[in-house]
């Protein structure tokens, strides 16, 4: 635990390895006394968790999760040369994080379980379907669902993929 000065900001910190905080919670321990101090010092804490601080754009973002272990997942559609690649990792609450396949380091979008479902439906719905005369005969058949195609691990994974990921269709996920 860190000691501040009093009057001095609050930062977050995040335990690597442990569950996001709760929703509406508090994520700066409350003070303590010296005993208490020295008590959570000596607690037996995992050798492999190690405290950092959160990056800013998570602070106050009820949605963030670290994703320095994610299993990044794209569409077996996706090549290193398509213009666009979009990457999806789920997280064991039901969040997903969907970040640039091409620029991972752009940024990461987080979504609610609810917002994901009604974005999947959406898009099985075909509310996001292009009009087939801007589409080459391919992409028309792919988005006719004609064309099989399933979630494969991304190649910027920096945590392995578990077998059991490598098969997810995350349109019904």
């Amino acid at each position: 635990m860190t000691m501040r000065e009093p009057g001095a900001p609050r930062s977050a910190r995040v335990i690597l390895g442990s569950a996001p905080a709760k929703a509406g919670s508090d994520p700066d321990p409350p003070e303590h006394t010296p005993e208490q101090q020295e008590a959570s010092t000596m607690s037996d804490k995992p050798a492999e968790e190690t405290e950092r601080e959160l990056p800013p754009e998570a602070m106050g973002n009820e949605k963030w999760h670290d994703t320095t272990d994610a299993v990044w997942m794209r569409s077996s559609l996706s090549r290193e040369d398509s213009d666009a690649i979009v990457e999806v990792a789920k997280f064991d609450d039901g969040f997903r994080a969907v970040r640039d396949g091409k620029n991972p380091e752009k940024g990461i979008l987080f979504f609610t379980p609810a917002e994901w479902e009604a974005f999947v439906l959406g898009a099985k719905d075909g509310e996001f379907d292009i009009p087939e005369e801007y589409l080459t005969p391919e992409e028309a058949a792919i988005q006719r669902g004609e064309v099989p195609v399933t979630a494969v691990p991304s190649p910027n994974n920096t945590t392995p993929a578990k077998d059991a990921e490598a098969g997810e269709n995350t349109a019904s996920d």
